[in-house]
């Protein structure tokens, strides 16, 4: 009796072992001003980063190839840069662009953020995928980070919709 042997993988196979982060949150606002506030460099100050972390756009290039630079600031007067490229931008629909900290556990690795907008009628659902974070820790961070800055933004955009 002879046992069948499990297919090789295939050398030209590549699996990315690094963590990462999806969350998908709904708000109550349309698909065009969830959207914007990522887009518009004042919507993206009003809200961007957790309670009590305030953001400044430094720039903010919403097209294939432009850059965008900000500097998150914490109660404690502690300034972390973030800069990246958009890689693709549907407007409305979806952004993807590249994360990297200029300061801190995480500087200059470079990660990928995708956001896709689902129009629900009136409502958006924002699946945000963080990924090519470098640790676990990088991910449990991130994840902090970004629920509550949906958290802010979701108090932003359904206040002013």
């Amino acid at each position: 009796m002879t046992h069948a042997q499990p297919a090789a993988q295939k050398m030209t196979d590549t699996v990315d072992p690094r963590p990462v982060l999806r969350i998908t949150r709904t708000f109550d606002a349309s698909r065009e001003r969830v959207y914007a506030a990522f887009t518009k460099p004042e919507e993206l100050e009003k809200w961007f980063g957790p309670q009590s972390v305030k953001a400044v756009i430094h720039q903010l290039d919403a097209r294939p190839g432009g850059a965008y630079s900000l500097t998150m600031t914490h109660p404690d007067g502690e300034e972390f840069p973030l800069s990246g490229v958009y890689r693709e931008v549907i407007p409305g629909e979806k952004l993807v662009y590249t994360w990297i900290w200029g300061e801190g556990e995480f500087a200059g690795v470079e990660t990928l953020v995708t956001l896709v907008f689902k129009d629900l009628g009136g409502k958006t659902e924002l699946t945000l995928t963080h990924e090519m974070l470098p640790s676990s820790l990088a991910r449990e961070k991130h994840q902090e980070g970004w629920s509550g800055s949906f958290d802010c933004l979701e108090a932003e955009v359904e206040q002013n919709a």
